[in-house]
């Protein structure tokens, strides 16, 4: 592939789409662990090159953010309503930050790491809503009660270890993508792949996934209660009881009545805003096709690196992509 394509701000939107839309399953194949967070780095490596290349005075950010929730709402209607917030933050702060591209350094490693941070504290409020203090004093306990069993000290957050790691996972990304991010451009411009083999790929239906990811996680929640009763036997069983009624009462809410809610209000701003049919339709008809092609960059670096470097260059892989995608279907 000759890398004489030309990075655009269309590409970029396509990228981003393609992030909240149909990633997961490419990333699957990774078989990587934290993968949500190089969803959300992907989204943020998008967003900052929008405004890298949008032109002074334009406000290209807040354009695409319209056309990505569009897609998101069309493609991948079965997403969770705390995605749609995640984007709407993600675009909304880019879009300040990136008013100019002045300091370019300076705003991208405060977007990314801001960016990141407000992706991992959203997680964890909303496993705080789910699942109440009590669930997890609960697993604090079973924690320490485990912990000395081994004649180890017990006088340790479990919990609080866990979300801190988690945090600090987020911030760390943020703050190696703030680094990398304005090298980019000079990065993508050196980059060369050979021609691809764009063969379809066989996968099960998203919203199959969805319902089986519910199930999945129900049976893990009840697995945790059982055995949080095993370790801690004073625990009284009602107890156990209401921490499974309550977690689940409040998904079903945050399910379907917050979520389609907000994808109301998202629907309402999206018409609010006017924008050009034919600027999300474009990103729409392409996604299928980038798709593809984003699984053929994957097999290609799954076979000439590995490591950290796979990622990197996946990364460049499918922004070279998404840029010839973008030329490749203006000139037809």
């Amino acid at each position: 592939m000759e890398n004489k394509n030309q990075v655009s701000i269309k590409s970029l939107i396509l990228l981003w789409a393609f992030a909240e839309t149909s990633i997961g399953g490419v990333l699957h194949a990774l078989k990587l662990p934290f993968t949500g967070i190089l969803v959300g780095g992907i989204a943020v490596i998008s967003i900052a090159l929008i405004g890298f290349y949008q032109k002074p005075g334009t406000n290209e950010i807040l354009r695409a953010l319209i056309i990505v929730l569009m897609a998101k709402l069309l493609v991948s209607p079965h997403s969770p309503w705390q995605a749609y917030i995640a984007v709407a933050f993600q675009g909304y702060i880019g879009s300040l930050i990136y008013r100019s591209n002045s300091n370019f350094k300076v705003k991208t490693m405060m977007f990314a790491t801001l960016a990141l941070f407000e992706s991992a504290i959203q997680k964890l409020l909303v496993a705080l809503i789910i699942f109440g203090n009590d669930f997890f004093s609960s697993l604090d306990i079973a924690a320490n009660s485990v912990v000395g069993s081994m004649g180890w000290n017990p006088e340790f957050s479990f919990v609080y270890t866990v979300f801190g790691t988690y945090i600090f996972l987020h911030l760390l990304t943020g703050i190696i993508l703030g680094f990398w991010i304005p090298r980019i451009p000079d990065d993508v411009a050196g980059f060369r792949m050979p021609e691809l083999d764009f063969d379809p790929v066989t996968s099960e239906t998203k919203m199959k996934k969805y319902k089986k990811r519910i199930w999945i996680t129900t049976g893990v929640f009840i697995a945790i209660l059982l055995t949080l009763k095993w370790l801690i036997p004073d625990t009284p069983s009602m107890v156990l009881v209401y921490m499974f009624v309550r977690a689940l009462l409040i998904s079903l809410i945050l399910v379907f009545v917050v979520g389609p809610l907000i994808k109301n209000w998202v629907k309402r701003w999206i018409q609010r805003k006017n924008i050009d049919a034919t600027s999300w339709n474009d990103i729409i008809d392409m996604l299928p096709r980038f798709s593809l092609k984003a699984f053929a960059v994957l097999k290609y670096v799954q076979q000439q690196f590995s490591g950290l470097a796979r990622i990197r260059y996946f990364l460049l892989g499918i922004i070279v992509v998404s840029a010839k995608e973008v030329n490749d279907t203006w000139q037809k």
